[in-house]
């Protein structure tokens, strides 16, 4: 199998297993799965498939990993503030708009957070194709939310609320491990 084909399927597996994800909490919470049992299950669960994986996989380059001070606490970051903040919200975000696409949409304001970053970090404007993209996701944001009634929410603030900050800890989640990716790779970080 080509790399292209095995890159090509993984990632529709990995896009069908977050569309199913996604709505599998939504059911799950609809029936009465509280937000906080279902983050602490789903990150316990793959925690531990993952770390079994790499202990198979990469053992030496594990331990040596736990063994650097500075990549520890990078992990710790990233755990608390992009993976356990991200999962929280994105539930969340399910729960009190009532609809996983609703969330993922909010959620995925997430670009317009990092190139705000990358200007700021660069000290640098958006380029023209940039600023139109971030106009073009606060405008969709905004017709999600409002269903283009400007005086009036369609769906909660809680949810908006959520929504929203659940793309600030995705944005985490992809900024804060980028460092220790790069020296140790993803499996071992995640």
């Amino acid at each position: 199998m080509s790399k292209t084909l095995k890159g090509s399927l993984m990632v529709i597996t990995a896009g069908i297993a977050w569309g199913f994800s996604g709505v599998s909490g939504q059911y799950l919470m609809a029936h009465g799965v509280n937000v906080n049992l279902l983050t602490s299950l789903r990150l316990l669960l793959s925690g531990i498939l993952l770390t079994a994986s790499v202990f198979f996989r990469q053992r030496d380059k594990l331990v040596q990993a736990i063994k650097d001070r500075k990549t520890l606490v990078s992990i710790a970051l990233f755990a608390l503030f992009g993976l356990v903040l991200n999962q929280y919200a994105y539930l969340s975000a399910i729960q009190y708009t009532t609809n996983a696409g609703t969330a993922a949409v909010l959620q995925y304001v997430t670009p317009v957070i990092i190139l705000a970053f990358v200007c700021a970090k660069y000290r640098r404007f958006p380029t023209a194709a940039e600023l139109v993209a971030i106009i073009m996701a606060i405008v969709g944001t905004f017709t999600i939310a409002t269903h283009g009634q400007i005086r009036e929410l369609a769906i909660t603030p809680l949810g908006l609320f959520w929504g929203l900050f659940s793309a600030v800890t995705y944005a985490l989640y992809i900024l804060l491990p980028a460092k220790a990716i790069e020296k140790w790779g993803s499996l071992i970080v995640i």
